[in-house]
């Protein structure tokens, strides 16, 4: 019904809704502050992620970077990130402790906001649609964890959105700078490279290129060997994580977001070497299920809600809090329902809500009650959005890309 008296029917429990989602992001972020004002003298209750990066950029100022990735940040705790990132933390690190975390938080909440507004740009909806999303990536467990631990996500999603909204304006090197913020975790970068050389997104690639270049060239004067250190540190800190035997992370299940975690939290609790089977099995479906995906559209909307996706439940180091990047692929799927048949709507719609559940719950219970279901979640959207684009392919053919991508036809026949 599409009726003036059937909209009005609809408002009161949309409004409704978004009231009751607006309360839930300011109870909960006030909560946090609120908390954290109380027991501002408490090192042990405010020391989160963002005290690492913090103590990494106080001393790099005090003895430079050489060093920095063979010192613990805090108890159990290494700076991981590329030398270049080392700049930005240390201009803030000039400010007392809750300062800075003050600073990180502002920024949280305006690149959030940058971000989600990159993505209306791209999909172009009607702001009745686009201020549900907003208010359901701003009232989700992975929002307000990022807030609480001061992490990046929110940087990530800016990089992402604005990416997909020059894309859409066919701007493809503009695109590729904005994948260049991905730096911050090579390993998510890596997957979007991937991307690129397949379907042929020469520009956008260029642009990615070219930023990653220049944020290299920014730690010429640190000198090589501390690039030596973190190739070589990181990597060893990573590792600490593993089993001497099997290769399972025996970093906390319930803190991670992959496919690693899934399996190894439900299956692996009483068979461990049929969970590294299923994870070996999930990591090809979605290896396969990206690359069905790029090659039976040139739409950047479906590429980048593929390669985010991929990125995320693949990599066997994801935190929960970098959940909040999946407002990408859900933006794609919410704001563009005329796009998808019922089926694949509704699992996705299915898959994207037991995650946003799951992250309350498991924030809000004690950690060992809930296992890290999301890697399960994550696979059922991935197989659900590749089987829509490629039956989308079939039924009707596919337009030359407006964003710089090679036609489909011509990547699946060379």
């Amino acid at each position: 019904m599409t009726s003036a008296a059937g909209e009005r029917r609809r408002s009161p429990p949309r409004r409704a809704l978004h009231l009751a989602l607006f309360g839930l992001a300011v109870w909960a972020v006030a909560l946090w502050l609120v908390f954290l004002w109380l027991h501002r003298g408490d090192p042990a209750v405010w020391q989160k992620d963002w005290y690492c990066f913090y103590t990494a950029g106080e001393a790099f100022l005090e003895s430079g970077a050489v060093g920095t990735y063979r010192e613990q940040c805090i108890d159990n705790y290494f700076w991981l990130y590329p030398p270049y990132a080392l700049y930005t933390y240390a201009v803030f690190s000039l400010l007392p402790p809750l300062g800075y975390y003050g600073v990180a938080v502002v920024g949280i909440l305006t690149l959030t906001a940058i971000g989600l507004r990159f993505l209306q740009l791209a999909l172009d909806e009607a702001q009745r649609a686009f201020e549900t999303l907003a208010l359901f990536v701003a009232s989700s467990a992975a929002f307000v964890s990022t807030i609480v631990t001061g992490q990046h996500a929110a940087v990530l999603l800016c990089g992402i959105a604005g990416a997909l909204w020059m894309l859409n304006r066919e701007r493809d090197v503009l695109a590729g700078a904005f994948l260049g913020i991905l730096g911050l975790k090579p390993n998510w970068a890596a997957v979007f490279v991937v991307w690129l050389l397949v379907t042929r997104r020469w520009q956008t690639l260029g642009g990615m290129a070219a930023v990653g270049g220049l944020m290299i060239a920014t730690t010429l004067p640190m000198g090589l060997e501390v690039w030596a250190e973190y190739l070589i540190e990181a990597p060893r800190h990573v590792r600490l994580l593993l089993e001497a035997t099997g290769g399972a992370l025996v970093y906390p299940a319930h803190k991670l977001v992959t496919f690693e975690a899934f399996t190894r939290s439900t299956i692996g609790l009483s068979f461990p070497s049929a969970a590294n089977v299923a994870w070996i099995l999930l990591e090809t479906v979605a290896i396969v299920a990206a690359f069905v995906a790029w090659l039976s559209t040139n739409d950047a909307r479906d590429q980048i809600a593929m390669t985010v996706l991929v990125a995320v439940g693949g990599n066997p180091y994801v935190q929960f809090y970098d959940l909040l990047v999946l407002a990408a692929p859900a933006a794609v799927w919410w704001m563009g329902r005329a796009r998808y048949a019922r089926a694949p709507w509704w699992t996705i719609g299915g898959a994207a809500g037991g995650l946003w559940v799951w992250s309350w719950l498991r924030i809000t219970t004690p950690d060992a009650a809930w296992p890290s279901l999301a890697g399960g979640f994550l696979a059922v959207w991935i197989a659900a959005e590749a089987y829509r684009v490629h039956r989308a392919s079939r039924a009707a053919p596919v337009p030359s890309s407006p964003a710089g991508g090679a036609p489909a036809a011509d990547l699946a026949s060379s």
